[in-house]
């Protein structure tokens, strides 16, 4: 039989000052210092906002609208902070001629003042490339992933690199992209390496997924990782997450069967070294989750790996769950479940990780108002 894993320590839920039903807080967040930002992308008819909270405090500091916000543009659906501005993607923005939608948009705001500095388009941008499905921050550089990004006039894909500092762009795709690969899905930047997850790519069967990694400074495409033995849907690459050497992917839909429990099933999440794309190492809950519930977002550190099952039913149905492991060695260490759990809170829908604290945003918590808990790092 497997340990029990250990429950870490619940020390705060945070909700948005004037949150309602429907906003979907937690659905993204960032975290750095003692900055905390989350998304709420689908207030207002799917308009969508953002806030930043003080982690020392728990109090709201900032909420922030793009000027020209529309129904629709789900603004809040990706969230980073850089040493200078808080970043909020809106992947269903129309373009300032308002002729082309879904084209996404990025908004950057003052980091000490919260003023809006104005929004970031793709110089190609077309109709429903959805720029800012995914984000990623590395100093003053800006990963955004594209999932609709056509190349060669096929939407495979692609991830833009905007550079803060001096307003340079570059554009990453995939040598093999194909049709509807979603190239994009995830992204993660650190070290000097860009990884790029492309879950619905059909390398190894339908929807097996393949993730790339760049070269940040020469967007030149250095390998392409699929897991032996990979099967189709196992959507691997639905996350990406990095730590500068280290690089980790979550598989949304495979499983393999764990002793003690050889009639269910759970989903690994894969470790490799960023540099070479050797695998490290592979973690899982070692427990029993419902066949098909699988890890979902992810976050690394130095020494932790936090991982998000929104889909667990830990105890109510699809209340959801996250787990904490050693980067290094895999091991678990913590397992983490709301002190209030209910049915379809999606708790694990977003995870981060800080000196002090994990963070688990629960964005249909509350009638899909959604919630953020802060539990006690160990």
């Amino acid at each position: 039989a497997c340990t029990p894993l250990a429950a870490a320590q619940e020390l705060r839920k945070l909700t948005a000052d004037d949150g309602k039903p429907g906003d979907r807080f937690g659905t993204a967040l960032a975290v750095d210092g003692h900055v905390l930002m989350v998304g709420a992308p689908l207030r207002d008819s799917e308009t969508g906002t953002a806030y930043a909270f003080d982690l020392l405090t728990g109090l709201q500091t900032h909420q922030f609208a793009a000027s020209d916000v529309k129904f629709g543009d789900r603004f809040g659906w990706q969230v980073a902070v850089t040493p200078s501005a808080f970043v909020v993607s809106s992947p269903d923005d129309t373009d300032v001629q308002g002729v082309t939608v879904g084209v996404g948009s990025l908004s950057l705001f003052d980091r000490a003042t919260g003023v809006d500095l104005g929004k970031i388009w793709a110089s190609d941008r077309e109709t429903n490339d959805h720029l800012g499905y995914s984000l990623a921050v590395d100093g003053d550089l800006v990963a955004a992933g594209a999932i609709g990004g056509k190349v060669g006039g096929v939407p495979s894909g692609s991830v833009y690199l905007f550079d803060l500092a001096t307003g340079s762009e570059t554009e990453l795709v995939p040598a093999d992209g194909a049709l509807f690969d979603h190239f994009g899905n995830a992204v993660a930047l650190g070290g000097g390496y860009v990884a790029v997850g492309a879950p619905s790519a059909d390398r190894a069967g339908v929807d097996s997924g393949s993730v790339y990694v760049f070269d940040a400074a020469t967007a030149t495409e250095l390998y392409q990782i699929q897991p032996f033995g990979q099967l189709e849907r196992e959507y691997f690459g639905w996350d990406v997450a990095m730590d500068g050497t280290r690089l980790v992917v979550s598989s949304a839909g495979a499983k393999i069967r764990r002793a003690p429990f050889p009639s269910h099933t759970t989903t690994p999440v894969y470790v490799y070294d960023v540099a070479t794309g050797q695998l490290l190492t592979k973690v899982d809950t070692w427990e029993a989750p419902e066949d098909g519930v699988g890890f979902g977002h992810l976050a690394i550190d130095t020494d932790r790996i936090l991982v998000g099952m929104p889909l667990a039913d830990e105890p109510d149905t699809w209340s959801g769950a996250a787990y904490l492991f050693h980067s290094g060695s895999g091991d678990p260490i913590s397992k983490l479940v709301p002190s209030d759990p209910a049915n379809w809170e999606y708790f694990g829908s977003a995870v981060g990780l800080h000196p002090d604290y994990l963070l688990i945003g629960a964005d249909a918590d509350l009638q899909s108002q959604g919630s953020v808990y802060l539990f006690a790092r160990r």
